[in-house]
């Protein structure tokens, strides 16, 4: 489904995607061993996700050794017309449009709630970014727990407030879908286009977002 550029060729240098899920790193996978890696749902991808949302063929990671004008040498994410898409620091990227990756970015696989952050050396970090890969992993943990903790809150107040009304005679109010708890959700499309014309202005937005 897929073929390479001929500026693709195999990385020299150190890089893995560090997998986090709830904030702890769960796994790593390693980019040094190919030009090109095939993420899906099948045992045949390099990279086999096995959550339901993501497509059988669903994206690549492909490293350009051979710089040209609309290529800088290093990592790009390639989506393969996916169901559910791909988002890169929470931005939803284009199909069959390589796009730029960095040391740090987090990349998102259709509805799969593990967070792939990119490692390498420090020079490919994004000049905007000063969190460490470290800080991020932390900040993911945070968010959690405070999300966690807001719907804990809701629940018992929507208990309290179930418990003074009495009868509800079978009609409740429909609640507004949780994008965030939507495991299909994959990010907001109208940010699609400022993240492709600036995407250390859109990384530093995700980062202060998440602050």
């Amino acid at each position: 489904p897929y073929k390479e550029p001929d500026w693709g060729g195999i990385c020299e240098k150190k890089y893995s995607f560090e997998i986090v899920k709830s904030g702890a790193v769960i796994d790593t996978y390693d980019l040094t061993s190919k030009s090109s890696h095939v993420v899906g749902r099948l045992p045949t991808c390099d990279h086999c996700m096995e959550h339901p949302s993501l497509s059988r063929y669903h994206a690549v990671l492909q490293y350009c050794a051979v710089a040209n004008d609309r290529h800088p040498i290093g990592w790009y994410l390639y989506d393969l017309d996916s169901t559910h898409g791909t988002t890169v620091n929470k931005y939803q990227v284009k199909g069959r449009v390589f796009t730029p990756l960095k040391v740090g970015y987090v990349v998102k696989f259709a509805g799969s709630t593990r967070l792939h952050i990119l490692q390498g050396p420090d020079e490919d970090q994004d000049e905007e970014s000063t969190l460490s890969i470290a800080e991020i992993r932390a900040q993911s943990a945070q968010h959690i727990a405070e999300k966690e903790a807001r719907e804990n809150m809701e629940e018992g107040e929507g208990d309290k407030t179930e418990g003074d009304s009495g009868c509800s005679w079978g009609i409740t109010e429909d609640a507004p879908p949780d994008m965030e708890l939507n495991p299909f959700t994959i990010g907001e499309a109208k940010n699609e286009k400022l993240y492709l014309d600036d995407p250390k202005k859109a990384l530093k937005g995700f980062f202060e977002r998440e602050g």
